[in-house]
C-alpha cells in the first residue's frame, strides 16, 4: 500500500534514489554497475516491500522522462556556456552539450524510472 506524502517529498526521495513509498529503502543495488547493462533494480523495497517491478513494459514510458531530463540538461549547459563565454564556436558548444548529456545519462536512466514510479504508482 502506498503512503500519502506530498510530491516535493517524493521528488526528494527520487533524487536520493530511495523508495518513493517509504523513503528508506534503496531502489537500486549498491556496488559495481555493469558498464554496458542497466543498473540492477530491486524487485521490491527492502524496507516496506513496495513493488518496483510491475508488468513487462512498465518502464518503457520512463524513456520519455529520461529524454526530458536530457533535453533540460542540454539546454541548461548550452545557456550557461553561452552566457559565460559568448565567443565560443558552435562546435565547442555542441561538444559541451553532448558531454553534459553523456555525463548525466546513467543518472537520468535511474532517476527517470523512479519518477515513473511516482507518476504512475
Amino acid at each position: 500500500m502506498q503512503n500519502k506524502v506530498s510530491v516535493p517529498v517524493k521528488l526528494g526521495r527520487a533524487l536520493k534514489m530511495k523508495c518513493p513509498n517509504c523513503g528508506k529503502g534503496d531502489v537500486y543495488h549498491k556496488g559495481k554497475i555493469p558498464f554496458f547493462n542497466a543498473p540492477p533494480m530491486y524487485d521490491a523495497c527492502p524496507e516496506c516491500n513496495y513493488k518496483f517491478n510491475r508488468e513487462p513494459g512498465y518502464y518503457f514510458g520512463a524513456a520519455y522522462a529520461s529524454y526530458a531530463l536530457s533535453v533540460a540538461e542540454g539546454i541548461a549547459a548550452f545557456v550557461i556556456s553561452w552566457l559565460l563565454s559568448p565567443d565560443l564556436s558552435a562546435l565547442s558548444l555542441a561538444f559541451i552539450v553532448t558531454g553534459t548529456v553523456l555525463f548525466f545519462s546513467l543518472w537520468n536512466f535511474k532517476l527517470s524510472r523512479i519518477l515513473w514510479l511516482i507518476i504512475f504508482p
